[in-house]
């Protein structure tokens, strides 16, 4: 659409002052989740400053919050005097094409009839200007459409090519229809328009000149908006830079407009020019304020004092609201997120980021006694807002019992709408806050307020954006995730900690597209014991249930297939392969056909490799559950202890050590006892150390399987092999881990050590010299570098 073009054109204005990559990419994070908060960053908002919520970085959306043209458009329709919308003012002035115009002036003037689209004969402003033969309305127009290529920036990367000559012939051409123009409407847009272009054609004198003219008769408050920023840059241009920070700080705090582009302009026009510079231009204390609130919109650090001063300096600014949200929410980011009691901030970091600015509790005190001091003064606008502020930076701090009366105080100033709400979920949390522990009772009075809040997420739902969610979702998932659940764990509920995370995934918009559980799944494969577990299967099967506990289960991703699974793997990975059968059977066989076991467990966990590779081998004819290879090796295991004959036991002893093998990190069938697998766990170690992974990463059973196949084999062949796979164990023993704050020197030698030791395996002395001659020997010392570096003295042998 043409107007958008035009629209651009003003909104980047800003851009024409300074280097067009001073603004960088907003990607694809939400950036308004990467801490814990409970404080609804929209509360300070006057309809204008939602591109200033806080967040780790300097204005994440340049989008102008206010459309320009829905106030400009409000001139054109009270010029006409006609009932029109503000798109029929927006086609009018930005989407008509200048032949259209041309078309509708010559009807105008001569009263020739048109062949324009019905959409364009239909606007009632069109019939308007047509009707009145205002062609000084038309020849505006027409003259506004032509000068576009030279105002406007499309692509603030990749701006047109500046033609200061044509500029000039439409600043003068400009000069000459402000001089014919009638009516001060008129005369006011030419002098603007004038200005703008003189401007781009980089002559600043020439733009200050027709900004000085503009401002005799401004007809329009919205245009002589526009052209105090066009003044600004000027001054710029010029090289006033303090008074241009000066006169973009005063559009910022007082226009409708621009905001973004303002601030933009203060931004980069002040260039580290001290403050006090600013401030000598102001001539009122408003001013001042001013000033100093634009600065303080930006400021990504904890800065009351500035708002103490702005407080004093002009009671009851319009900014002032802002600011104050804007202080809670670092003070959540700084102080609140970095005291939970998980000590993580949340499951759901979209962004890195690493802040170092600390913020201490008696900063969060003494920002709460600023909030306080603001409820009490008569000219704050919205006391309630200041005192629920104040509640809320108490709970912070953990004194419920001042911010119980800071609460109470709210409501006697005040509290409605949205901030009605604010203060619903303070008192919520300053009430779990109290209580000792969640019990039965307690769960009973909490579930109305969950379900309350939950209403709330779902209705804030994609609020900011396709799968960027509001607030009150992320308000929901952070209650479950980073209050609840911690205190079900700190009181030995596990089962209820998990469950809870659970719900706080769910709540998500993501959950629609799938995404519902991870995190609850983590917990309850990675950090349950099976004595947990087995607390959450009988949980979820509890054939009578309270309403709570109905609730938790519902809004839960976890299925009780998960949490079985998750105990008969528990019990596999102890070896109890009898108990771990029987919940596995319990399991639709279903469960085992999906991901990710339709593509992680298709390999053969039996099948003879001397290589460790997790890739399709010419051995996998045959699939196993986890069922399926439990039943086989609990079989295999009864074989063994009856069979007499040493050369079938041998093979039983064998079968037996693949699947211990091959169920490790090493081996193909990993996914039998872990749930997630990565290559650089064989070097860098994993992130926690649990008490299954000695078995995992050491492979000490399939161990001494092969070492029992070994003793019990006749043929040479096949004792070679199982001396060859014991080696493999042996190998696995001992091997450095990298882990975070290491010296990487001490590890990379302890690494070349152990490289070398796997070299120098005593297994290897002994296969050759007994086995040198196999056909096996052959073929492993074609398969095994190490093996092969050993036969061939690339490094000492063994006692030499």
């Amino acid at each position: 659409m043409r107007w958008k073009l035009f629209l651009a054109a003003i909104l980047n204005l800003f851009l024409i002052a300074f280097p067009y990559n001073i603004i960088g990419c907003a990607g694809s994070d939400d950036p308004y989740d990467y801490y814990t908060g409970f404080f609804d960053y929209r509360l300070g908002n006057n309809n204008s400053l939602q591109a200033f919520y806080y967040t780790y970085d300097f204005l994440w959306s340049r989008d102008e919050p206010v459309d320009q043209w829905q106030v400009t458009a409000q001139d054109w329709i009270g010029y006409t005097g006609v009932q029109a919308t503000p798109k029929e003012a927006k086609d009018l002035t930005g989407n008509y094409s200048h032949v259209q115009l041309q078309a509708l002036y010559t009807q105008a003037e001569k009263g020739t009839a048109t062949k324009l689209p019905d959409s364009v004969m239909r606007n009632r402003l069109v019939l308007a200007l047509v009707a009145q033969k205002d062609l000084e309305a038309l020849g505006y127009l027409m003259y506004l459409r032509k000068i576009e290529p030279h105002v406007q920036v499309v692509d603030s990367w990749d701006p047109p090519a500046k033609d200061n000559n044509k500029s000039n012939a439409w600043a003068n051409n400009g000069i000459s229809l402000y001089n014919a123009a009638k009516k001060d409407f008129f005369r006011q847009r030419y002098a603007y328009q004038v200005s703008r272009l003189n401007l781009y054609a980089n002559d600043p004198d020439a733009a200050i000149q027709w900004a000085d003219i503009e401002a005799i008769k401004p007809a329009s408050s919205s245009i002589h908006e526009l052209t105090e920023a066009i003044r600004a840059g000027a001054l710029y241009r010029r090289g006033d830079k303090a008074q241009a920070a000066y006169r973009f700080c005063q559009l910022f705090a007082e226009g409708k407009m621009k905001k973004v582009s303002n601030y933009y302009g203060y931004h980069v026009y002040n260039n580290k020019i001290p403050t006090g510079l600013i401030l000598g231009y102001c001539k009122t204390e408003k001013e001042k304020a001013n000033v100093l609130a634009t600065i303080a919109m930006g400021n990504p650090s904890l800065d009351l004092n500035t708002l103490e001063r702005i407080s004093r300096l002009s009671p009851g600014d319009t900014l002032l609201d802002m600011l104050a949200v804007r202080e809670i929410n670092k003070i959540e980011e700084k102080y609140l997120s970095r005291n939970m009691p998980s000590g993580d901030a949340s499951f759901a970091y979209n962004v890195y980021y690493e802040d170092k600015d600390t913020v201490t509790s008696k900063q969060v005190k003494e920002t709460a006694e600023w909030m306080q001091w603001m409820t009490a003064q008569k000219s704050t606008p919205h006391p309630g807002l200041y005192a629920t502020g104040a509640a809320y930076l108490h709970f912070i701090n953990k004194d419920y019992i001042t911010a119980r009366q800071w609460l109470q105080t709210a409501k006697g100033k005040g509290v409605k709408g949205v901030l009605a709400d604010q203060w619903k979920l303070t008192e919520l949390l300053i009430t779990i806050n109290e209580q000792p522990v969640i019990d039965a009772a307690f769960e009973a009075k909490l579930l109305p307020s969950i379900q309350w809040l939950e209403t709330k997420a779902v209705a804030d739902r994609n609020a900011m954006g396709y799968y960027s969610d509001g607030p009150w979702t992320k308000f929901y998932r952070n209650l479950m995730n980073a209050v609840i659940a911690p205190r079900y764990e700190k009181q030995g509920d596990k089962h209820k900690m998990t469950l809870a995370i659970g719900a706080s995934e769910n709540i998500r918009s993501t959950a629609d597209n799938g995404y519902t559980n991870y995190q609850s799944l983590s917990t309850l494969q990675n950090s349950l014991s099976s004595a947990d577990a087995l607390r959450l299967e009988a949980y979820m099967r509890n054939p009578s249930p309270t309403l709570y506990e109905k609730y938790l289960i519902k809004h839960t991703g976890i299925s009780i297939a998960d949490v079985q699974d998750v105990i008969g793997t528990t019990l596999l990975r102890e070896d109890k392969l009898d108990e771990a059968l029987v919940w596995f059977n319990k399991i639709n066989p279903k469960y085992f056909k999906e991901e990710p076991y339709a593509t992680y467990l298709a390999a053969n966990p039996f099948a003879d490799l001397l290589l460790d590779i997790h890739s399709p081998t010419a051995q996998d004819t045959v699939k196993y559950s986890k069922a399926g290879f439990t039943k086989k090796m609990s079989a295999l295991k009864k074989q063994f202890n009856e069979q007499t004959d040493p050369n079938k036991k041998a093979k039983l002893a064998y079968e037996l050590a693949k699947g211990y093998y091959n169920m490790t990190y090493w081996g193909n069938a990993w996914l039998l006892v872990a749930y997630d697998w990565s290559g650089s766990e064989g070097d860098w170690g994993p992130d926690k150390a649990e008490s299954w992974h000695k078995e995992y990463y050491g492979a000490s059973r399939a161990e001494t399987w092969f070492q029992k196949s070994h003793d019990l084999f006749t043929n040479k062949e096949m004792k070679a092999r199982a001396m060859f796979m014991m080696a493999k164990c042996a190998q696995k023993k001992g091997k450095p881990s990298y882990k975070a704050n290491q010296d990487y020197n001490a590890y990379d030698k302890a690494m070349g050590a152990y490289q070398m030791n796997m070299i120098r395996n005593p297994l290897f002395r002994e296969l050759k010299d007994k086995y040198g001659t196999t056909a096996f020997y052959k073929e492993a010392l074609n398969t095994c570098s190490y093996l092969k570096d050993f036969h061939t003295g690339k490094t000492k042998m063994p006692g030499k």
